[in-house]
């Protein structure tokens, strides 16, 4: 799965120079979070940092949906809170509404994706992160 977010990352031709990072560790006001890539503006771009997190539905997909809401809780009144997020929700077909609604609120976009559809996404992050950089 991250391979192909790496590569849908890499596909992504913004009109400015990006650096392409893996595990950033981002300080909220009570915990560390980790997001998956962050694509930062190489020197002199006047951009914020994309942010691009994997969502997995796990045994309890509404307990991951309050653990990604936590992070954007938690990040706010920080430097990162004004960072753009992409969440990647794997395995949507296995989300509950209300928690596919939680990670809605909590990111910038979601690109939710069913199950046997993961190809997908090397076509189709480059459009979110264009459309949440813009």
């Amino acid at each position: 799965m991250l391979h192909r977010i790496e590569r849908g990352m890499r596909a992504w031709q913004p009109p400015y120079e990006t650096e392409i990072r893996q595990r950033v560790r981002v300080l909220g006001k009570k915990a560390e979070h980790v997001i998956d890539f962050v694509s930062f503006p190489r020197t002199g771009a006047p951009r914020l940092p994309v942010g691009v997190k994997v969502v997995r539905p796990s045994d309890n997909p509404l307990e991951q949906a309050r653990g990604y809401g936590f992070m954007a809780y938690d990040l706010k009144d920080t430097q990162f809170e004004l960072w753009p997020r992409v969440a990647v929700v794997t395995r949507a077909d296995d989300w509950t509404p209300n928690a596919l609604d939680l990670v809605r609120k909590s990111a910038t976009s979601v690109l939710a994706v069913d199950t046997g559809k993961e190809e997908t996404i090397e076509e189709l992050l480059p459009y979110q992160l264009s459309e949440v950089a813009a």
